[in-house]
């Protein structure tokens, strides 16, 4: 006894700790669950983010994931905005050198060149003309040749028209009756030929202008080769260099107006990106707040819906239970009048409080039963008067078991068009919804309850009959 009790209190114990064990598990497992969830999240999102979806968070703490168009775009103009970046960056260095290296050679040339003007003096100022009218000579001998490369185009768009009109009159000429595109062509060929020849004598006169003033110039300038021989050959070397000077500054110029352009476009660029940016930012923002409002739809949704699935719930029971409460009421009928034993009216008899009590919530579900119930009841009668035998003859009052619509002793209203009157009651045997349509719940309730107590003295006095029966054989 001493050893099984021993073994017993060892196994309690051991017992009792596994117990407190499982509980200090089960705490811990409670208190880490927050942790675990936190860190199901986090590699949740950088398994997410190796693989190439994005998840924000939303302003109401709900992860949202982002579409996948929305991260091509924004990883495209961020492209372009890094891009830009560099872009910009270079040529603003470039530019910034281009303006140092312009000033250094503006100042390195201006020095040189008054070192030059000191050392030649008054030579420079008296063949300075002569070079000014050299200059000039340059310049408009390249607008003569741009007047003649206009005179050139002119002829030729001239010519090429002239064979186009002719061309469209020998169409003509073949047609009998002139067709209205043909002399639309043909008034444009010959607009085309008056533009050339405006084109061509403009350019013709220009180069003749610009002809006439180079001879000029070119008189003046041998006029003045012959007075200030001596001092143009001195002071040579100073205007060529003057002019070297100037052709390296405007190369510079244009250099740095042409990085200046770069720099416009390029930083163009990097605003129409950030818009785009802004955009895409505005149509995430548009999505997630769609999303938390279905979300808080989806939320709603059952609260709402549940009262009526509620309320179908409770009369489909009502239904099932009223349905079921006349079914018993049937077999027990059915029962005792196989058995042959008399009915006890208690049982038999339906209440019209055990009625009220079943049908308080739906009178629409405990309609169906009632009717069902009473034609259940009806079709039994007629059976039995049919298949009885025996003699029996009953008073007018007891066989008729018809309904009616209204009390004993009611007179129907004017407007109710023959409710009570024989003609409907006749009607009853050959249209059942009629019927079901004019009768109320209290009125069949009572008719059942008629119903019920000749069932009831019908079946007693059978089987009192078939107990004389017995007796007489």
């Amino acid at each position: 006894m001493n050893d099984t009790d021993s073994y017993n209190n060892s196994k309690l114990s051991s017992i009792r700790l596994n117990n407190e064990n499982e509980s200090k598990d089960d705490e811990g497992l409670s208190i880490g669950g927050e942790e675990e969830k936190n860190f199901k999240r986090s590699h949740k999102r950088n398994q997410s983010n190796d693989i190439g979806i994005h998840y924000v968070d939303d302003d109401d703490g709900v992860e949202f994931q982002l579409d996948q168009r929305y991260l091509n775009k924004v990883h495209e103009e961020l492209e372009k905005l890094n891009i830009a970046t560099d872009v910009i960056n270079k040529l603003e260095v470039q530019l910034d050198e281009a303006r140092k290296q312009f000033r250094l050679t503006q100042q390195k040339w201006s020095q040189k060149l008054d070192e030059l003007s000191k050392k030649y003096g008054s030579v420079i100022s008296k063949s300075r003309p002569y070079y000014e009218a050299k200059l000039q000579e340059r310049t408009l001998r390249e607008e003569a040749q741009n007047a003649a490369i206009r005179f050139e185009r002119a002829n030729t768009l001239l010519a090429v028209a002239k064979e186009q009109v002719k061309f469209t009159q020998e169409s003509l000429s073949r047609q009998k009756v002139a067709e209205p595109a043909c002399l639309e062509v043909l008034n444009h060929h010959i607009q085309r030929i008056a533009e050339a020849e405006k084109e061509r004598t403009s350019a013709e006169n220009c180069h003749k202008e610009i002809s006439i003033k180079m001879t000029e110039m070119s008189q003046k300038i041998k006029q003045m080769e012959r007075d200030h021989n001596r001092a143009i050959k001195k002071s040579r070397y100073y205007f060529e260099q003057r002019m070297e000077f100037t052709k390296i500054l405007e190369g510079q110029k244009n250099l740095i107006n042409k990085l200046e352009k770069e720099v416009k476009q390029k930083k163009a660029d990097y605003t129409s990106s950030l818009k785009n940016l802004e955009r895409i930012s505005e149509s995430i923002h548009e999505e997630r707040s769609l999303s938390s409002i279905k979300r808080s739809s989806r939320a709603t949704s059952p609260v709402s819906s549940s009262p009526s699935t509620n309320r179908n719930d409770y009369d489909s029971s009502k239904n099932y239970d009223f349905n079921s409460f006349t079914n018993d009421c049937m077999s027990e009928a059915y029962a005792s009048e196989s058995s042959g034993i008399p009915p006890d009216p208690s049982e038999l008899a339906i209440n019209e409080d055990d009625l009220d009590s079943i049908d308080g919530g739906s009178s629409f579900n405990g309609d169906n039963g009632v009717i069902l119930l009473a034609q259940q009841l009806i079709g039994e009668e007629e059976k039995e008067k049919s298949s009885n035998n025996v003699g029996y003859k009953f008073r007018p009052e007891q066989t008729d078991i018809r309904y009616t619509t209204m009390p004993e002793g009611i007179r129907p209203l004017p407007s109710s068009s023959g409710y009570g009157s024989d003609a409907s009651l006749s009607s009853f045997d050959d249209t059942v919804e009629l019927s079901k349509m004019l009768r109320s719940h209290s009125q069949l309730i009572h008719d059942i309850d008629n119903g019920a107590i000749r069932l009831k003295n019908i079946l007693h006095q059978r089987s009192v009959s078939d107990v004389q029966n017995e007796s007489v054989c």
